[in-house]
């Protein structure tokens, strides 16, 4: 019988403390001595994945890494140095989904923001996004701002987007981005965090494989009670994406939101949308550093 296998956790609740280079460092160390070794990485922002030349959105090998000891900081010895992290994890576990306009599938729930300043660009990116949608047969949510529902629908199709029928398909709805975020005239981030899990739990019972939404943000400029919380939300969103996984698309218009905005905006969005390509966003900060540093 193998002897049990020790537990060793590296825990801090302050960023910069450490951790990622202690666990990596000792983990090494046991695996030269000819132990079995497993990395769980936890972390939001995967540094101990990203450290160990694992590209965290997709799990292989960065090639880019450098390392000093390619024995044990890469995938060569992986029978004695093995490495599971939260995004990996959700990677290989989780459904993926192809996103339309970006090369690769990823996971159920990825959380994206697309800061965007040309309008036709941003549609002709929002339309493959619905459409890939719909073709992964998910349940797909758009919440409009800037044009009606209607409006919408016909500017979908112009794109060649297959738009079900409302009467027929409770796959595809268009709401207006204001009556979805406040309800009640007000915007309260409980609330719409409350209507995010509502929404995977029909998801889930009406036997989608997954679910997608992207919402017109522009909303919170007409001074709603409550917009002021919108950071708040988003950062809180990453929390709830883990357990009820939708994808998401925030958008954000820069000629419209001041450059404060837009860069708390790049803070609470882990992925972001560059150039038409979903990349690992460098300025994301985790839900709970984000909201103490607003307190």
């Amino acid at each position: 019988m193998q002897d049990e296998a020790e537990c060793i956790a590296f825990t801090n609740p302050r960023g910069g403390s450490g951790k990622t280079t202690s666990c990596l460092s000792i983990a090494g160390y046991l695996a030269k001595k000819g132990k079995r070794v497993l990395v769980v990485d936890f972390d939001p922002q995967a540094s101990a994945t990203s450290g160990l030349g694992i590209d965290s959105a997709g799990g292989s090998p960065l090639p880019s890494v450098k390392s000093c000891d390619n024995a044990t900081r890469t995938t060569e010895n992986r029978g004695q140095f093995k490495l599971v992290s939260k995004e990996v994890v959700m990677h290989q576990t989780q459904r993926q989904t192809a996103m339309g306009f970006s090369d690769g599938r990823f996971p159920v729930g990825t959380h994206m923001c697309l800061i965007y300043d040309d309008e036709n660009e941003r549609r002709k990116l929002i339309a493959k996004y619905l459409d890939a949608g719909l073709r992964e047969g998910e349940k797909v949510a758009y919440f409009a701002d800037t044009m009606t529902p209607d409006e919408v629908e016909a500017w979908l199709r112009e794109m060649g987007v297959e738009v079900p029928k409302q009467s027929n398909a409770p796959a595809f709805t268009i709401t207006v981005a204001e009556k979805t975020y406040c309800p009640d005239g007000k915007f309260a981030p409980e609330a719409m965090l409350k209507t995010l899990r509502a929404y995977h739990k029909a998801v889930l019972d009406e036997g989608y494989p997954g679910g997608r939404v992207s919402g017109e943000m522009s909303w919170a400029l007409r001074g709603i009670p409550g917009s002021d919380r919108l950071m708040e939300y988003e950062a809180l969103v990453n929390d709830v994406l883990v357990t009820h996984p939708i994808t998401a698309i925030c958008q954000y218009d820069a000629k419209r939101f001041d450059g404060a905005l837009v860069f708390d905006v790049l803070k609470v969005h882990p992925m972001m949308v560059v150039h038409g390509q979903i990349v690992k966003n460098p300025y994301y900060v985790r839900p709970q550093e984000f909201l103490k540093s607003r307190q």
